[in-house]
C-alpha cells in the first residue's frame, strides 16, 4: 500500500487550512522531537497513576475518620445517659439521707503572681493616713508608738514571700524618716555600699523627713558629709521635710558656749556650706513636697528663695515661723521674681508683715488653690490680694497660744471680695464683725457667691447654737474646737463628704481621737458618760488593739487606723447654751486672761 504523504499542518497566511486560529500547543509540539514528546507523555501517565493512588488513600482515611466519629457519637451519647443517672441516683441520695457531699473550690490565685503595679498598691493600702503618724522622738515614747507600729509592718512585709520582697522592699524605702544622728551616718553607708548593686537601694527612696534629729558639735561635719552623700544618691527624691527640735539652737554649727553640745542644723538654708548646698539645689529640682518647719530668719528666707528659683515641679511648700528682723537691712527687698508653676498648696506663717509683703510683690504662683497662714494675728490682706483670686480653701489658723476669740474683727466681705472663688473658707475667731458678717444669700449673689462652707476656731466652753433646721441656708457653717488646733484639720474633715447614715465619724490623730458631725468637731473623752467601751478601742488591724491601755503616755500612740463610721452619740448640751451663759462667758474671758481654764489646761497641740 503506498505510504500517505505527512499532513502539513503549517498555517497559511496566520490560519489553519479549516480557517481556524493555530495552537500553541501544536506550535510547541511541531518544533519538538518524537522522542522528547514520548517521554513527556510516560511522565504524565506516572504522575496520573500516583493522583490516583493518593485518591485512594485519602478514601481509605475519610472512610476510616467516618467510622470513628460513629464510635465517639455512640459513646458520647452513652455518657450523657451514664450522667443523668447518676445525677438522678445522687439527688435521691442527698434526699435521703440529707448530706451535702464537699465540693472542689478553685484554686486563688497567689498574690505574688500579681502585676508588679498591682502589688505595691495593694501594700501602699495598707499604710496609715500620713497625718496619722508622728515620728517625732518627743512624741514616740515606748514601743506601741503608732509610727513604729506601720514601720513594723512594712518591714514584715518584706518577709512574707519571695514574690513580695521586691514590692515591699520598695514600700519600706520609699519613705525614710531620720531621727537622730547616727542613722544619718548609716543611711550613708549603706546606700554608698549598695550603689554598685543590680538594684541600687537609694532609686527606691522617695522621701527623707528629718524629725527632731539634733546634731553633736563634734560630728556636725561628718553628719554633714553624710546627709551631703545621701542627697546626691536619691535622685528620684519628691518629699523632703526638715523639723527641728525644740529646746535646742538652731544654727550653722554649734554656737559658743552652748552646754547642751547638740544642735539643730541650718545647712539646708545656710549659704555657707557651697558643696552642701550645691547638692541640696540639684535635688530641689525634683522636690513636689517641701517643709521647712524651722525658725528662718530673713537672710535664710532669701536664700532659701534662691533654691526655690530651680523647684520648677513643687505641689505643695510649708515654711516655717520667720523670725521679724531686728536690723534695717532689708534682705528681702531686691530679689528676683520666684515662679512656681505648679504650686497648689501653700503653707506660710503670717505674723512678720515685711515677710507677708515679701510673699505678695516677688511671687507668682498661678495654679495655688490653697492657703494657709499660720500663727495669724490679722488678715494678710496684702497676700489675698496678690494670691488670692484662684483660692479654692483659705485657712487663717490661729495662734497656737494665747486667745482666739478676742482678736480683731474679720471683714469677711473684704476676704470674699479678694479671693472670689473660694468654696471653704476657715476663720480663727467667732463670728463678732465690724464691717461684714457671714454671707448667707443664695448662691449666685456676689459677694462670696463661690463661699459654701465657713469653720470657725474657738476655745469657749460654750458654743453659740448652731444646728438650723433649715438645710437652705448658702454657707455652712462649723465650729472647731483650739485643743485640736492642727493646720490641716478643716482639711482632713473635709465638709464635703457624707458622714453616713449615723451623722457622724471617728478621725484620729496621734494621741488624739475626736468625734466628727456636721456641724461640730469635739474630742473623744473617755470619762464622757455618753461615750461607749468601743470610743476607747482602735481600729481592729492595729496590733495592740486588744491591749488595755494605761490613762498616761501609753494612750497617745494606741489610736492608729482609717476613718471609720461609729453610731456613737455626742452630746450637744453643752455647746448649746441660752444667749445669757454666752454673754456671761465673754464677761469671763474679759476679766480674766483671754483663755479658758479648760483649754488652757487641757489643749493638746499637735505639730504639723
Amino acid at each position: 500500500m503506498p505510504s500517505q504523504a505527512p499532513l502539513d499542518v503549517s498555517p497559511v497566511n496566520g490560519q489553519n487550512a479549516d480557517g481556524s486560529k493555530p495552537s500553541s500547543v501544536l506550535e510547541e509540539l511541531v518544533d519538538r522531537s518524537m522522542r522528547n514528546i514520548a517521554g513527556e507523555l510516560m511522565r504524565l501517565r506516572q504522575d496520573n497513576t500516583r493522583l490516583q493512588q493518593n485518591i485512594q488513600q485519602l478514601n481509605d482515611e475519610q472512610d476510616r475518620l467516618k467510622r470513628l466519629v460513629q464510635e465517639a457519637n455512640v459513646e458520647i451519647a452513652l455518657l450523657r445517659k451514664e450522667k443523668a443517672a447518676f445525677k438522678g441516683a445522687s439527688q435521691y441520695l442527698i434526699e435521703q439521707t440529707g448530706y451535702m457531699p464537699p465540693t472542689t473550690l478553685r484554686q486563688p490565685v497567689c498574690p505574688g503572681k500579681l502585676p508588679h503595679e498591682v502589688l505595691i498598691v495593694i501594700l501602699r493600702a495598707t499604710r496609715a493616713p500620713r497625718y496619722q503618724l508622728n515620728p517625732s522622738v518627743a512624741h514616740c515614747r515606748g514601743w506601741k508608738s503608732a509610727w513604729l507600729t506601720e514601720l513594723r509592718c512594712r518591714k514584715g512585709l518584706m518577709s512574707v514571700c519571695k514574690w513580695w520582697s521586691g514590692p515591699a522592699m520598695e514600700l519600706f524605702y520609699e519613705d525614710i524618716v531620720l531621727r537622730r544622728m547616727g542613722q544619718i551616718l548609716a543611711l550613708a553607708d549603706m546606700l554608698t555600699a549598695n550603689m554598685d548593686t543590680q538594684r541600687s537601694l537609694a532609686q527606691l527612696v522617695k522621701s527623707i523627713r528629718l524629725d527632731t534629729c539634733v546634731v553633736l558639735g563634734p560630728c556636725a561635719e561628718s553628719a554633714r558629709d553624710a546627709m551631703r552623700s545621701i542627697l546626691s544618691l536619691c535622685t528620684a527624691l519628691q518629699t523632703f521635710e526638715y523639723h527641728t527640735a525644740e529646746g535646742f539652737s538652731t544654727a550653722p554649727t554649734l554656737p559658743p558656749g552652748d552646754e547642751s553640745g547638740v544642735f539643730n542644723p541650718t545647712w539646708f538654708v545656710d549659704h555657707t556650706f557651697g558643696p552642701f548646698q550645691a547638692t541640696f539645689n540639684e535635688r530641689m529640682s525634683g522636690l513636689m513636697v517641701l517643709d521647712i518647719a524651722m525658725p528662718l530668719t530673713h537672710k535664710q528666707v532669701a536664700h532659701l528663695h534662691e533654691l526655690l528659683c530651680s523647684a520648677t515641679r513643687l505641689e505643695t511648700l510649708k515654711v516655717g515661723r520667720v523670725q521679724s528682723a531686728e536690723d534695717a537691712e532689708n534682705h528681702l527687698g531686691a530679689l528676683r521674681v520666684l515662679q512656681l508653676p505648679q504650686l497648689t498648696a501653700l503653707y506660710v506663717p503670717a505674723d512678720d508683715a515685711r515677710f507677708v509683703a515679701y510673699l505678695a510683690a516677688t511671687w507668682e504662683v498661678p495654679r495655688l488653690a490653697r492657703l494657709t497662714t499660720l500663727d495669724a494675728r490679722s488678715i494678710p490682706y496684702e497676700l489675698l490680694a496678690a494670691h488670692g483670686v484662684r483660692l479654692l480653701y483659705l485657712h487663717l489658723c490661729p495662734l497656737r497660744s494665747g486667745p482666739v476669740d478676742d482678736l480683731v474683727a474679720w471683714d469677711i466681705e473684704r476676704i470674699v471680695e479678694l479671693c472670689p472663688l473660694v468654696e471653704h473658707l476657715v476663720l480663727p475667731g467667732l463670728a463678732h464683725f465690724q464691717n461684714g458678717t457671714l454671707p448667707s444669700a443664695k448662691p449666685g449673689s456676689p459677694p462670696g457667691a463661690a463661699l459654701r462652707y465657713v469653720d470657725i476656731w474657738s476655745r469657749r466652753k460654750r458654743l453659740p447654737a448652731l444646728f438650723s433646721a433649715s438645710e437652705d441656708v448658702a454657707v455652712h457653717r462649723r465650729y472647731l474646737p483650739a485643743n485640736l488646733l492642727h493646720p490641716d484639720l478643716p482639711a482632713i474633715c473635709n465638709p464635703r463628704i457624707r458622714l453616713g447614715d449615723s451623722g457622724m465619724r471617728t478621725i484620729y490623730f496621734p494621741g488624739i481621737r475626736a468625734m466628727w458631725s456636721k456641724h461640730i468637731i469635739v474630742r473623744s473623752c473617755r470619762d464622757s458618760g455618753n461615750m461607749g467601751v468601743e470610743a476607747d478601742m482602735p481600729p481592729d488591724y492595729c496590733p495592740e488593739s486588744d491591749e488595755s491601755d494605761s490613762e498616761e503616755s501609753e494612750e497617745e500612740d494606741s489610736s492608729i487606723g482609717p476613718d471609720t463610721d461609729e453610731s456613737e452619740d455626742l452630746s450637744t448640751e453643752e455647746y448649746t447654751d441660752s444667749a445669757e451663759d454666752e454673754e456671761a462667758d465673754d464677761a469671763d474671758d474679759v476679766e480674766g486672761d483671754g483663755t479658758d481654764s479648760e483649754a488652757s489646761g487641757e489643749d493638746i497641740v499637735i505639730a504639723h
